[in-house]
């Protein structure tokens, strides 16, 4: 039982974690229109990770409000998006380093 809990646990810690990539950034937890992002920066690169369960995601939506964290946490608006789905956006920034 315990063996369960402890594989439940880990899962979950992994859900908000960032792709590996990013993972030695610190995340900036930003709100946007009632959707939780944490948002991490390395160098150009950048990923916000959706923190809000939706019961049916609209990805376009969601591509535009990561965006919009994006550049609240960056102060980029100028964002490539390289890659999406409705829980993971990253994008490179082409603003220069902040």
């Amino acid at each position: 039982m315990r063996w369960m809990v402890l594989c439940f646990l880990t899962l979950l810690w992994g859900c908000n974690t960032g792709t590996p990539y990013f993972w030695s950034r610190p995340a900036a937890s930003v709100m946007v229109e009632g959707v939780a992002f944490d948002v991490r920066q390395r160098g150009f690169r950048v990923e916000a990770v959706r923190r809000s369960f939706l019961a049916t995601p609209d990805k376009h939506r969601i591509i535009l409000q990561a965006a919009e964290a994006i550049h609240q946490v960056t102060k980029c608006r100028n964002i490539a998006i390289t890659k999406a789905d409705p829980s993971v956006i990253e994008g490179h920034l082409r603003c220069g380093f902040n």
